[in-house]
């Protein structure tokens, strides 16, 4: 059987790349080292805080709640670096930013419970009480590789307190302007190696004041806030008993019910809405032993 000679263009391409292969065959010098897997994964060890990467600071909380407040919204007013940001009175909603990200990028964690709400990011600190805390650890920058994409701004880990050797208890009730009332009972039971702590408290107020609005050209107008009451009660229990010298058993419960009016419209004849936001919030850690650090972070 005679074939037809192939075309020149058509010999000369087979002969290149025959050639390339035999070349590439022969004088390859690129070698392969197999090695085990890598793995790399984030853990939420305790790590003291001069071997921290990150920016770091512990705020303690003060036994006089006079100062401070009462919720930790108000210690948090205080501390360099952190933008509190203020929707109104006592029961309205508060949240903070850290360097200029929104409040949706800051991680607030109670014992390790993730605060934030899962339908829009935010974390309300009106709603936690200073009454159980014992400091609050704040990291500063970028924890997304370690707590998700929520962090990317920082974290904010409050951390319940221990109680004093012994039985205790403690009773508190205070009132103040606008209607402003606060009752509070909590018991504890401390030893050496560790503590239990039950409380309630229930927090209200009025909060309707009159103001005066700046008017151009025309006499200032005295007007009145309408439906910033609010009422709240707050029930909590915590655990923590030392396990030897390296680790501490921790449980948590924590519960708030909150009641609140929103501020209507303040254009003069138009008549203010009297709408109204119900929270119910409950956290739960159950108990879990973890490594025991003084001043650290988690």
């Amino acid at each position: 059987m005679h074939l037809p000679p192939l075309p020149r263009s058509t010999l000369f391409a087979l002969a290149c790349a025959v050639g390339s292969t035999q070349a590439s065959a022969d004088d390859d010098s690129t070698r392969v080292y197999r090695v085990a897997d890598v793995v790399i994964s984030a853990t939420r060890l305790d790590l003291p805080v001069t071997d921290s990467p990150s920016s770091c600071s512990i705020i303690p909380v003060a036994q006089d709640r006079l100062v401070l407040g009462t919720s930790a919204a108000d210690l948090l007013r205080t501390v360099a670096g952190v933008t509190l940001r203020d929707n109104g009175p006592n029961g309205q909603l508060k949240t903070v930013s850290l360097r200029g990200l929104s409040a949706e990028n800051v991680l607030i964690l109670l014992d390790g419970v993730r605060l934030n709400s899962m339908q829009n990011g935010l974390a309300d600190l009106s709603l936690v009480p200073l009454d159980h805390l014992d400091r609050i650890e704040l990291v500063r920058g970028g924890s997304s590789a370690l707590y998700g994409g929520d962090a990317s701004a920082g974290v904010l880990h409050l951390m319940t307190r221990r109680s004093r050797p012994g039985l205790n208890a403690h009773a508190e009730a205070f009132a103040g302007s606008f209607g402003y009332q606060l009752f509070g009972l909590s018991l504890s039971q401390g030893w050496t190696a560790g503590s239990l702590i039950a409380g309630v408290a229930s927090e209200r107020a009025v909060d309707d004041y009159e103001f005066t609005m700046p008017r151009i050209g025309a006499p200032d107008s005295a007007m009145q806030l309408h439906n910033a009451d609010f009422r709240r009660t707050h029930a909590y229990a915590t655990g923590a008993f030392d396990l030897g010298s390296r680790s501490t058993f921790r449980a948590m419960l924590s519960g708030v019910r909150a009641s609140r009016g929103l501020p209507g419209s303040i254009t003069p004849g138009i008549p203010y809405q009297r709408a109204r936001q119900d929270d119910d919030q409950v956290k739960l850690r159950p108990p879990y032993a973890r490594p025991s650090m003084k001043r650290s972070l988690v």
